[in-house]
């Protein structure tokens, strides 16, 4: 057990509408060397969530059934992330729309539905561990409304939903990578 260990800090998410092996490491790099664009900007929550479904199998002894074997039957991984800085980029993704030129966008303009493409997650701190998820292949969501409230700041939210693709590896291996990679190098200043 170590206190090092505990963490308190915030999320940084960056995006780019492409889900190819060389966009990934190139955003992921872009990001890391200090040059990274395509944020959400500040991010007020998100979380990890690993959805796995297990099929068990049993056998019976005597009339009781005992557990002797269990297996992952489904695995997925879904990042959902509320945001607060409503910019054109931010509600264009928000709302599906695609440029009309001229500062108007139309309203489920596009026809890609739901987005796809491939991200970084930056967890920096200033206590605790930094790190970054590369995400290879991944579908980005609205999930639920933006909310408007006189009394708070404007807010939306997304779900990024992990998607397998069998040709990733890990930036820099051969190792295969189909959910992406964790990287326990990532420094705090590389998403500022």
């Amino acid at each position: 057990m170590s206190s090092s260990d505990y963490s308190i800090g915030g999320a940084r998410l960056y995006w780019m509408g492409s889900s190819t092996t060389a966009s990934t490491n190139a955003l992921y790099l872009q990001v890391k060397n200090f040059s990274g664009t395509n944020s959400f900007g500040n991010i007020t929550a998100a979380e990890i969530t690993p959805d796995i479904t297990y099929l068990d199998h049993y056998i019976s002894v005597k009339g009781d059934r005992r557990k002797d074997k269990t297996v992952a039957v489904t695995k997925s991984i879904s990042i959902p992330f509320t945001f607060d800085e409503i910019n054109a980029t931010n509600l264009s993704r928000f709302m599906y729309a695609s440029s009309a030129g001229s500062s108007k966008y139309i309203v489920m303009g596009t026809s890609n539905v739901p987005m796809e493409g491939t991200a970084v997650l930056f967890f920096t701190t200033d206590v605790g561990n930094d790190f970054a998820y590369v995400i290879p292949k991944c579908a980005l969501k609205a999930d639920g409304g933006l909310a408007f409230n006189a009394e708070d700041w404007m807010t939306g939210k997304f779900i990024l939903e992990v998607l397998y693709d069998s040709d990733y590896n890990a930036s820099g291996t051969s190792t295969p990578s189909p959910y992406g990679f964790i990287d326990m190098t990532a420094v705090a200043t590389a998403a500022a």
